[in-house]
């Protein structure tokens, strides 16, 4: 299931994209998006994986960036199981990768917290739009892939559940394993890192 909605802002385009996670065919429609995005975008991005995995509900973003390294993915990627880059950090990995690649897209991953038990919905979005408010405002990126892997109270973070989690991350890592090695093979005009 792919639901698309797109609007406009101030005059801006905004595009946002729902994929179902348990959906057959899911890796690829967000592939086939992402590799739209690289082939607009003209570069290869720079991904920022962001969460913990001291809560389970928060390390869907560096389960993804741990995917990404193991693939040997010819693009940089901040984030993950080992060296997670989190909220608190954030701001500044964002000023660092800013500094070090400004000329490549900066994309974020993140998971989200749903009131409506949309589990299993993965988000590309060129504008950060949460479930719920965050404590700290998301930075400026250029795309942000998000997936509802819990449920959120007043007190806390609820229902959290690792299969979901770690199919969300499966179909996230391999749509950009597959975006970016669709862009090289047919030759598009992204420039090389």
């Amino acid at each position: 299931m792919v639901l698309n909605k797109q609007h406009y802002v101030n005059n801006l385009y905004i595009m946002k994209k729902e994929f179902f996670a348990y959906s057959k065919y899911a890796a690829a429609a967000v592939a086939g998006c992402l590799s739209s995005i690289v082939n607009r975008h003209g570069r290869l991005p720079v991904v920022v994986c962001l969460g913990t995995d001291r809560v389970l509900a928060d390390c869907f973003g560096p389960v993804v960036g741990s995917k990404l390294l193991a693939a040997g993915l010819p693009i940089f990627v901040y984030g993950s199981l080992q060296r997670p880059v989190t909220a608190i950090g954030m701001k500044y990995c964002l000023q660092f990768v800013r500094a070090l690649h400004p000329h490549l897209p900066v994309w974020i991953v993140d998971a989200q917290t749903s009131f409506n038990n949309k589990f299993g919905v993965i988000t590309v979005a060129d504008e950060f739009q949460p479930y719920v408010k965050a404590a700290e405002p998301c930075p400026q990126a250029d795309l942000y892939i998000t997936a509802a892997v819990s449920q959120a109270d007043k007190t806390s973070l609820r229902g959290a559940a690792l299969s979901v989690i770690d199919k969300a991350a499966e179909v996230i890592s391999n749509a950009i394993l597959l975006s970016i090695n669709n862009t090289q093979r047919t030759g598009s005009n992204c420039r090389p890192l």
